[in-house]
C-alpha cells in the first residue's frame, strides 16, 4: 500500500536477520550487502540501523544499493532520561531489557536485541549533515511529534528548542535523495 501511494512501481524486498522475509541476513556479520549498485528504486531502514554494530557499514552500502533515496528512522535514545528522572519503569524491571527501558540499560542476560547506540538529535542531526558533505546526495530531517501531556505543555515554552527536541522527541526521519 505506501508503495502505491508513493506513485512506485517498485516491488518490497524484505532483508531481516530472522522471521519471513525475502533475505535472513545478520547484518552485524557482513562486509557487504549482497546487491549490485543501485539495485534498488528505494531503501528504507526503519528499526535497524541503531540496533547494529555495523551501523556506518550498512549506512554506506545501502546508500551504495539505492537508486533513488534511501529512508531512515531512528529513536532518540536521550530521551529515555525524562523516564529516568519521573521513576518510569519499564515493565521487565531489568530481566529482559533495563530497569527503565526496553532497549537501554544492563539486562540480566544478554538480549538478541537491543539498541547498540546512544544519541542525541543533536548528534543525528550533526552526523548526517558530514554524511551530506561527504556524499553526492540532499539530506531531509523530520521530526516525530514529542512526547504530549500537561507536563510537556506547561515547560515547552520555557525550554530552548535544542533542549526540548534532545529530551522530548522520541525519533527522527531521515530522507537521503542521492544526486546525480
Amino acid at each position: 500500500e505506501s508503495l502505491k501511494e508513493l506513485n512506485s512501481n517498485a516491488t518490497p524486498f524484505e532483508v531481516d536477520f530472522q522471521g519471513d522475509n525475502d533475505l535472513t541476513l545478520n547484518l552485524d556479520k557482513i562486509d557487504k550487502l549482497p546487491f549490485k549498485d543501485e539495485s534498488f528504486e528505494f531503501c528504507l531502514l526503519t528499526d535497524v540501523l541503531e540496533h547494529l554494530e555495523n551501523f556506518h557499514l550498512i549506512l554506506n552500502e545501502s546508500f551504495r544499493v539505492t537508486e533513488t533515496a534511501l529512508v531512515i528512522s531512528l529513536p532518540i535514545p536521550s530521551n529515555e532520561f525524562i523516564g529516568i528522572l519521573f521513576n518510569r519503569r519499564h515493565s521487565s524491571r531489568g530481566i529482559e531489557g533495563g530497569i527503565y527501558s526496553k532497549f537501554y540499560g544492563l539486562p540480566y542476560k544478554k538480549p538478541e536485541d537491543r539498541h547498540r547506540w546512544w544519541f542525541t538529535y543533536d548528534d543525528v542531526i550533526s552526523f548526517f549533515k558530514n554524511f551530506e558533505k561527504n556524499n553526492s546526495c540532499e539530506i531531509t530531517f523530520f521530526s516525530d511529534l514529542p512526547r504530549k501531556g500537561f507536563v510537556h505543555t506547561l515547560i515547552k515554552p520555557f525550554i530552548p528548542k535544542r533542549i526540548y527536541s534532545n529530551l522530548f522527541y522520541n525519533a527522527i526521519w531521515i530522507v537521503i535523495k542521492k544526486g546525480k
